[in-house]
């Protein structure tokens, strides 16, 4: 309290709260529940897609390195069928 008795101004301004929503059906609740894993879905395949020719590079090498008997095939195969 200050000297006058007058409580303190607060120093953090509390940001209002969210508006409340009130879902009406379980197929809303659902939606709501599903949507944030479709968008990590996508961006997950966006982020394949962006890398595919790396991966298809990866791929070749690593299938190369086997056939020829590479002194750490019995690792790439492990790391291959993970």
């Amino acid at each position: 309290m200050e000297e006058n008795g007058a409580a303190p101004e607060p120093v953090l301004e509390v940001p209002p709260p969210k508006e409340i929503q009130i879902f009406k059906t379980t197929e809303e609740i659902d939606n709501r529940r599903t949507e944030p894993k479709i968008q990590k879905h996508e961006a997950f395949v966006t982020e394949v897609q962006a890398h595919a020719n790396t991966i298809t590079k990866l791929d070749k090498i690593g299938n190369d390195m086997i056939q020829q008997n590479h002194f750490e095939k019995e690792t790439i195969l492990m790391f291959a069928n993970k």
